[in-house]
C-alpha cells in the first residue's frame, strides 16, 4: 500500500506534458548518421490484437516480456522469416505511425520515407514502453 501523504495524483498539465513525447535519435539514411525525432509511448495492445495470425516471433516476444526476458528488435529480426516479416510490416508501420509526433509519418512518406532500420528503431522504442513494465510487475504490492 502507498503512503497517501506522499503520493500525489498526476495533474492534467503533467499528462499534457507527457503527451508531447520525447526527443530521441534514430539512424539516419546514411551510415553513421542519426536524426532526432519526437516519439510518444503508445498502447501496443490494439496493434497486436489486429493481427489475425500473430507471427511466432511476435508471440514469443510478447511471452518474453511477461516472463521478464529481454526483447529487442535485433532479436525479433534474427528470428523472423520472410513470411513472418510480410505479416509484421503493416503492424510495424502502424506502430511507427502512431509513435511519431514530429516529424509525422506523413511528413516522412511525402518527402523521404523511413528505412526499415529507422522503423525498427522506433518499434524498439515502442517495445521499451512494454519492457519498462517488467520492473513494475515484479514489485511486490
Amino acid at each position: 500500500m502507498t503512503d497517501t501523504k506522499k503520493t500525489k495524483v498526476i495533474t492534467l498539465e503533467e499528462i499534457r506534458e507527457r503527451a508531447k513525447g520525447v526527443i530521441t535519435e534514430i539512424p539516419g539514411w546514411t551510415q553513421d548518421e542519426v536524426i532526432a525525432v519526437r516519439l510518444r509511448a503508445i498502447d501496443m495492445t490494439p496493434h497486436i490484437l489486429s493481427m489475425e495470425n500473430m507471427p511466432n516471433v511476435l508471440r514469443n516476444a510478447a511471452m518474453a516480456v511477461f516472463e521478464k526476458d529481454d526483447v529487442s528488435s535485433e532479436k525479433i529480426a534474427a528470428e523472423t522469416d520472410v513470411s513472418d516479416m510480410q505479416r509484421m510490416l503493416p503492424i510495424i508501420d502502424s506502430i511507427v505511425k502512431e509513435c511519431l509526433i514530429e516529424p509525422t509519418w506523413d511528413d516522412f512518406q511525402e518527402n523521404y520515407p523511413l528505412t526499415m532500420m529507422q522503423k525498427m528503431a522506433i518499434f524498439e522504442f515502442a517495445m521499451a514502453g512494454v519492457d519498462s513494465l517488467k520492473s513494475f510487475r515484479s514489485k511486490p504490492r
